[in-house]
């Protein structure tokens, strides 16, 4: 059980007022609580909050948060307290950091013997600590963190260079808040996958997102109404307008971003929430699916496009329902994402060559690179072109997961009899 010592209260590694931070709300969030979320994430399961007798009620009522699970103890200036573990883990109430970058500190704290502080790759300090039991007490005493850097410890700091995630020393004043929220905005943006998603689409939805967050809009609801725009997409190709259609499939694709970034810098990333996001998702790709060969259909007249049109409804659907079908049995997420983890299962030494070639295009598979080919060819060539296309891919994918259906088969197969 990993233990963290929280300190809200005194004088700060770089000299800070540390009792000035946890109320500070930081793009929407509360810092204290920001601070025992991510902690939480990295893995610490038991705090100790160094606090002042007048914030203590403050501070327990944004402990009391269904995210936050942990044991948390509050200790005040005038409460008796003596730390009898070998060591733990300090984090200064000014510290803005992610989980990722906490739990990276904690493994390389872990093989150190000595005192550790988080700094980055120019030797600035941060605040989080790992120190031996005899300097948190003395540091329990005095209030004041930055005696270590003063040489009044017989075991000196050494700095662990962290490139994982992002880390800021807060100041109490708007400039360091608004700086705040950038840095975190563009560690948001990192978390995309693909050249487009990063260079393209987060221009548009990362300012969107700094706006979304201040509503109190949560990222369900911001996924349900940003795909309603994507199911307009099979409506306007039923009716004619395929440079429409592809326009609203498109803006649905870049603004599908934002209930993410709403939900990583608000901390309410959840299991449902990606699903609410996969499914809506879906949605929009199903009514595109419907609508797509009624529009070519009305334009062409020929009954082999209805036939084509019902062919692809029945692979998308098909492939919908394998993939939640993995998702769930196979994987804890409720991100098609994660169906890639499929290949974790299959011998490499045993792929056919169809599956090889598909490998090779699945990056092309991602929506917001087929939403610009759309776009695209609904453009050059109007609905016949986007048709072919659709009925191309979906052919494609529905043979990617008929094979992963055979594969894992075999491989349930061999585990029975084996």
């Amino acid at each position: 059980m990993k233990q963290a010592l929280i300190i809200a209260s005194g004088i700060g590694i770089n000299g800070e007022k540390l009792n000035l931070f946890p109320q500070l709300v930081v793009s929407e969030v509360l810092q204290f609580k920001r601070l025992l979320i991510n902690s939480e994430r990295a893995g610490i399961s038991r705090f100790t909050i160094f606090c002042e007798e007048s914030s203590k009620l403050s501070l327990l009522k944004i402990a009391n948060d269904r995210r936050i699970q942990s044991q948390i103890e509050f200790v005040c200036e005038n409460d008796e307290f003596k730390f009898e573990d070998d060591s733990a883990y300090l984090i200064q109430s000014n510290l803005l950091t992610y989980s990722t970058t906490i739990k990276v500190f904690i493994e390389s704290a872990e093989k150190e013997s000595g005192n550790t502080v988080l700094s980055d790759s120019e030797d600035k300090i941060y605040g989080l600590l790992k120190l031996k039991k005899s300097d948190i007490n003395k540091i329990r005493k005095s209030g004041d963190l930055s005696e270590l850097l003063q040489g009044k410890s017989k075991s000196p700091l050494k700095n662990l260079s962290i490139s994982d995630g992002y880390m800021m020393n807060l100041a109490p004043n708007q400039e360091s808040l608004d700086r705040a929220k950038d840095v975190i905005f563009s560690n948001v943006g990192k978390t995309a996958t693909g050249w487009i998603a990063v260079n393209i689409n987060g221009r548009f939805s990362i300012p969107l997102s700094r706006h979304l967050v201040k509503t109190s809009l949560t990222p369900n609801m911001i996924s349900v109404l940003i795909n309603v725009i994507g199911i307009l997409s099979g409506p306007f190709y039923a009716l004619g307008h395929p440079v429409i259609a592809a326009i609203c499939m498109q803006i649905a694709t870049i603004l599908d971003r934002c209930d993410g970034e709403v939900a990583r810098v608000k901390l309410m990333e959840t299991k449902k929430g990606q699903w609410v996001d996969t499914i809506s998702d879906q949605v929009s790709m199903l009514s595109f699916y419907i609508g797509l060969p009624i529009g070519y259909y009305i334009l062409a007249q020929s009954n082999w496009i209805i036939a084509v049109g019902f062919m692809n409804v029945f692979f998308y659907l098909f492939f919908i329902t394998w993939s939640f079908y993995f998702l769930l049995k196979y994987t804890d997420s409720g991100s098609l994402v994660a169906y890639m983890d499929v290949d974790n299962f299959i011998d490499e030494k045993k792929t056919t060559v169809v599956r090889k070639f598909i490998s090779f295009l699945r990056p092309l598979g991602r929506r917001n690179v087929y939403s610009i080919a759309f776009l695209v060819l609904a453009i050059i060539g109007g609905t016949k072109f986007v048709f072919i296309l659709a009925t191309i891919g979906i052919t494609f994918f529905f043979l990617h997961v008929l094979e992963d259906i055979i594969k894992l088969s075999k491989i349930k197969k061999r585990e029975i009899y084996s």
